[in-house]
């Protein structure tokens, strides 16, 4: 080998070692790093860099680089000059495979199957030298795999196809043909593509305003530069979310909001989010930030509930906390708390819950109040439902004053009732289940 400084040996072979090195081999330590210069020896590094990927020998007894070990972690920093050489031969016979629009989120048994019908038209068509046969397949996301041609023949025909569509059990496969590239070369590749645009999402996009669209955004905003497919699955094709890259120099008139007016006199309007657009990561929504969402409750729901003989009032539902504010007319004034306990094996949730009681508007005589005014919860042990105890009669009307209609939606879609009789259920007191309220979900 050639390098600043010389060492005994040819790549692919095992070094030799002398008393010292064995030892530290023994034990499992780097030899001192020699700063070796492997193109000079770029060809019989490339014939073994064949073997590998072709027939599947690994090359042993290579310099590879210098060893650190942290415990039962090892890493390695590789020679720069033998790396370089592994880049520059995979750059030669590697291609990366995109499925295209029609041909995504497919399982990676069905992506092997269509690269395997590829290979069958070019073998079929006798194009190439009849020794060279399949190459590797590496799958590197939903969309993307990596091919390994095993001549450099291969690779070059098909980026000069640039795209072709594979037949495979009677249905057509669209898939592109683009240059391998090292991750730090994508990663670069993005930055610089990231300099000459701004994305947006608009949300939740009406079936009404879907057409127009991409027309709106140009009008307002400026050019586009890309728009990305809506759907996430072609079988099941679903209006969502459109997610568009508009040209930098239209920042300024970024929007938030787009509304339209129909011949009809409807009014349509749907909000835009960018890259500044606040995110819950916990609950997965724009608009606001995951710490806030703890604090504040940014899913409020408002759920209409009867009281006996006087009017509707509202339940404000926030925090995993529902407060009723109950008008004047009914003394004293009730708040019901409600925070989660523990998870139901059949999928309802069951609550605790206290009742404070304080006095009606105008007054401060506490005396007024029942003596026992927080009280405790039990749980039926058939049932899996929570009832109050110790309940005063003139406390409750119906057992709770809040009754026949609050719900609390949990994430698995399961209701909490408070019904006529106390209990804590997925059920009403009658045993019919309530309505689910509209736009339940929590953050």
């Amino acid at each position: 080998m050639v390098g600043a400084e010389e060492v005994a040996g040819t790549p692919g072979l095992p070094r030799p070692r002398m008393g010292e090195e064995e030892e530290d081999a023994n034990k499992n330590r780097s030899p001192p790093p020699a700063h070796t210069n492997y193109w000079p020896e770029e060809e019989p590094i490339r014939k073994m860099l064949a073997n590998c990927y072709k027939v599947g020998i690994l090359p042993s007894g290579w310099d590879i680089g210098e060893l650190k070990e942290e415990g039962t972690k090892a890493h390695f920093t590789l020679k720069p000059s033998l790396d370089e050489i592994k880049v520059k031969w995979l750059k030669e016979r590697t291609v990366t495979i995109i499925f295209q629009e029609g041909s995504k989120n497919l399982p990676k048994k069905i992506k092997e199957d269509v690269i395997r019908a590829f290979e069958d038209i070019w073998l079929g068509e006798h194009r190439f030298d009849p020794s060279i046969s399949r190459g590797r397949v590496r799958i590197e996301s939903s969309n993307v795999l990596s091919y390994v041609a095993k001549d450099k023949n291969v690779a070059e025909w098909m980026l000069e196809e640039m795209s072709m569509r594979v037949a495979l059990k009677r249905r057509w496969y669209n898939i592109a043909f683009k240059p391998w590239m090292t991750k730090v070369e994508i990663q670069e590749a993005r930055r610089e593509e990231a300099n000459d645009y701004f994305w947006i999402r608009v949300i939740d996009v009406p079936i009404h305003a879907y057409c127009y669209l991409e027309s709106a955004a140009e009008m307002s905003i400026g050019a586009i530069r890309k728009v990305y497919p809506s759907k996430k699955e072609a079988r099941t094709p679903q209006l969502i979310n459109v997610h568009m890259n508009i040209a930098i120099e239209c920042l300024p008139r970024l929007k938030e909001t787009l509304s339209f007016t129909t011949f009809q006199g409807q009014e349509i309007e749907f909000q835009v989010t960018n890259a500044l657009t606040p995110w819950c990561s916990k609950c997965q929504k724009y608009f606001h930030l995951a710490d806030v969402a703890n604090v504040e409750n940014t899913f409020t729901q408002r759920i209409s509930a009867r009281v006996p003989d006087v009017e509707d009032h509202q339940v404000l539902l926030e925090a995993q906390a529902v407060k009723a504010t109950v008008p004047e007319a009914v003394p004293p004034t009730i708040q019901l708390q409600v925070k989660a306990a523990h998870s139901h094996p059949k999928g309802v949730r069951p609550i605790m819950a206290r009742l404070i009681m304080t006095p009606p508007r105008g007054t401060n005589d506490a005396s007024r109040l029942p003596p026992q005014i927080d009280k405790g919860v039990s749980r039926h042990p058939t049932r899996g439902s929570w009832d109050l105890q110790d309940q005063h009669p003139t406390e409750l009307n119906h057992k709770t004053l809040i009754n026949q209609a609050l719900r609390i939606p949990t994430k698995r879609k399961s209701n909490i009732y408070v019904g006529p009789s106390g209990g804590y259920g997925d059920q009403r007191g009658d045993g019919s289940r309530p309505r689910e309220p509209k736009d339940a979900g929590n953050c």
